[in-house]
Formats: C-alpha cells, sequence, structure tokens
C-alpha cells in the first residue's frame, strides 16, 4: 500500500510540476533540483533495499557476490578490450578528448553490447524452453 502512495504521490508531483513549468510557474532550477532529488532517492533506494535483503536472507549473500563478481570481470574485460585511440573525429574535437575518456567509452559501448546480446540469447531460450 506504501508502495502505491508513493508512487502516485511521486508521480503526482512530476505531472504537477510539469505543468507548472509550461505555465511559467516555475523555472528550469526547480526542474532541474526535482531530477537531482529524484536521482538521490533512487540511488539510496537501490543501496538500501539490498543489503536489507541481505541481512534478512543471508543465503543470498552469495548469489550476490558471484553477481558482483561477474559484473566486475565483464568491466574489466571490456575495458581491457577497449582502444584509447579516437578514431574518426577532426582535429580540434580529437585535442579536447582525453585518451582515457576514450577507452571508458568504448568499455561502456562494448559492456552495452555484451549486455544486449545475452538478453536477446535470453529471450530466445526462454521462449524456445517455453515451446518445449
Amino acid at each position: 500500500m506504501f508502495n502505491k502512495i508513493l508512487t502516485f504521490g511521486l508521480l503526482g508531483l512530476s505531472a504537477l510540476l510539469v505543468v507548472l513549468y509550461f505555465l511559467g510557474v516555475v523555472n528550469e532550477d526547480v526542474m532541474l533540483y526535482w531530477a537531482y532529488a529524484l536521482t538521490a532517492v533512487t540511488i539510496a533506494f537501490a543501496i538500501i533495499f539490498p543489503i536489507v535483503d541481505i541481512v534478512r536472507h543471508p543465503k543470498k549473500l552469495v548469489r550476490t557476490l558471484i553477481f558482483a563478481a561477474v559484473a566486475t570481470v565483464l568491466v574489466a574485460a571490456c575495458y581491457a578490450i577497449s582502444s584509447p585511440h579516437i578514431l574518426g573525429l577532426n582535429k580540434e574535437l580529437a585535442a579536447q578528448t582525453s585518451a582515457s575518456v576514450v577507452k571508458w567509452t568504448e568499455a561502456g559501448f562494448y559492456g552495452l553490447y555484451i549486455l544486449f546480446a545475452l538478453t536477446v540469447a535470453a529471450i530466445i531460450l526462454t521462449e524456445i524452453k517455453n515451446a518445449l
């Protein structure tokens, strides 16, 4: 029940702020601070609830640690295969971009590609399993 109240309350307040923004009552700063607040609440819940769940069910700690290890290996592998070389940019943009930023961006793209491929494979395998 609390979950529904919180969800509809936040959605209603967000809708109200959007309407007030388009009516000119509030400015961009209010909307930006609201986005910061929602992001902070989301991060807090994403950290607090898994900790509470682990405290309630200590057996889930093993699965959580395995997931964290797999995620760490995935990030490390993507970073290892990424290149710090800038391709296809003009000289001005290349001078403004550091090699570290390029390497982490490329690692992020590789991670995205891998997770997308795993998602598609999981969907296909689930459909095959359910069809049998």
